[in-house]
């Protein structure tokens, strides 16, 4: 397994949300730092115990904890698909906003997109592989 993960942590997760929210406006606030504490708690769980170190499975599973999650008030979508992103650029992918992105996260969030297939999707988006 891959040791040089970098996992996102909740405070970030937590500003992920408040700046869409900024942006695109909808209710702030999180309803407990304890779940979003215990989604990324999932994720290094998911990783560490089934050997998972592909960052598409990575990010599909933050996507996915927190889409379905409900760890904010509003906007979980949102900050499903921006924690996603922002987990694969800081271990180096950075991915390019295609057409039909918020189709492919309210899909998720309904649980029509499981997480081979939206992990699939993120490792087929135009994207530029920093370091790795």
């Amino acid at each position: 397994m891959t040791a040089c993960i970098r996992h996102l942590a909740a405070e970030e997760i937590i500003r992920v949300h408040d700046l869409a929210v900024e942006v695109f406006g909808g209710l702030p606030g999180v309803v407990s730092q304890g779940k979003v504490e215990a989604l990324i708690a999932r994720v290094i769980n998911f990783s560490a115990y089934e050997g998972i170190d592909d960052l598409y499975a990575l990010a599909a599973m933050y996507c996915i904890a927190i889409a379905r999650g409900h760890v904010f008030s509003d906007g979980n979508k949102r900050a499903s698909m921006n924690s996603a992103i922002l987990f694969l650029l800081r271990n180096g992918v950075r991915l390019r906003s295609v057409p039909g992105l918020d189709d492919v996260i309210v899909r998720t969030a309904a649980g029509e997109m499981r997480l081979p297939e939206l992990a699939e999707y993120f490792r087929k988006m135009p994207q530029t592989v920093l370091r790795r």
